[in-house]
């Protein structure tokens, strides 16, 4: 706000809105108001100027008719179709649609990326530097803003209002076989996430690796002390399917006993829906020998298992 002095004078307002000047400010302009801001004739030229700012090209360019073929302005030797209000003719409506034009950017923005790559930093928007997010570390129960778009959202699925994009539709039976494989293969799955990882030594590939849970840290033990060959990598899989119309799915056992050809599941744990797919695993392989190790059995080949 402009600092504004107190004024009697018949001198009207020098933004033009007809009123008499009762404040000068200290760059000698007068004014009706003592804020410049609350004239109407300032307030109405400063809403145009950020207009301006958003207007497309169409408010600058002009479609003429060029009867003798004189060329664009911007050096690209196509004949000029379009003249801005700088005076300068283009073969299109934008001046980035020349394409000496947009061969200078793409070289600019090639040579802002190049500065970056080879000071080993990476490009970040400007309006993004050092900005922190309002809603980081906020939740619904504790900022009433997210917790009012939260229930707009479940009140838009219950009312039918919002259609989810994916309602109604499913991935093509490759893609989903794609997917269990994908997912049989990651050695971080999300119903272990609750399960304590521990390190065995895999005499195999002569390295320490990681087994789920201490069932299987003990039976791994168990192996080892007694040189009995094991494997447990991606590539030991078998297929299966709970049904004809199902997908081809994958299983990946926990251990592999190389002399004996066997295929070992170590459970704690034995829900209805693991029981179900073991019983398929089974059925689909029956030319395999697969065991399902339960704690009892594991106390029976002495392994201390709490």
């Amino acid at each position: 706000m402009r600092k504004a002095e107190k004024i009697e004078t018949d001198v009207l307002c020098t933004y033009g809105c007809g009123q008499k000047a009762q404040y000068r400010f200290v760059n000698k302009k007068l004014c009706c108001s003592a804020n410049a801001a609350s004239c109407k004739a300032h307030k109405s030229r400063k809403v145009s100027r950020k207009g301006m700012k958003y207007k497309t090209y169409d408010s600058f360019s002009e479609e003429i008719i060029n009867n003798v073929q004189v060329l664009c302005s911007y050096g690209c030797d196509n004949v000029a179709k379009y003249k801005f209000r700088n005076g300068r003719l283009a073969c299109g409506k934008y001046p980035a649609s020349c394409s000496v034009n947009k061969t200078k950017n793409a070289a600019k923005q090639n040579e802002i990326h190049k500065q970056y790559h080879d000071a080993g930093q990476k490009r970040k928007r400007k309006s993004h530097t050092g900005h922190v997010p309002w809603n980081k570390g906020h939740t619904k129960e504790t900022h009433p803003s997210i917790a009012k778009s939260s229930q707009t959202v479940k009140e838009g699925y219950a009312s039918g209002r919002n259609i989810p994009t994916w309602k109604g539709k499913t991935h093509p039976k490759e893609v989903r076989e794609k997917l269990s494989a994908a997912a049989t293969n990651s050695e971080h799955t999300t119903n272990f996430r609750h399960v304590k990882y521990h390190e065995v030594f895999y005499p195999e590939e002569n390295k320490i690796i990681k087994v789920r849970g201490t069932f299987e840290r003990e039976y791994a033990n168990y192996l080892n002390e007694h040189n009995i060959r094991w494997r447990r990598d991606k590539t030991i899989t078998l297929r299966y399917s709970f049904n004809e119309s199902d997908i081809l799915r994958s299983y990946r056992p926990d251990f592999y006993l190389i002399d004996t050809d066997e295929y070992i599941e170590i459970k704690g744990a034995f829900s209805e829906q693991d029981k179900l797919k073991m019983a398929c695993v089974i059925s689909c392989n029956s030319d395999k020998t697969i065991k399902i190790l339960f704690r009892d059995d594991l106390l029976e080949l002495g392994l201390s298992i709490k």
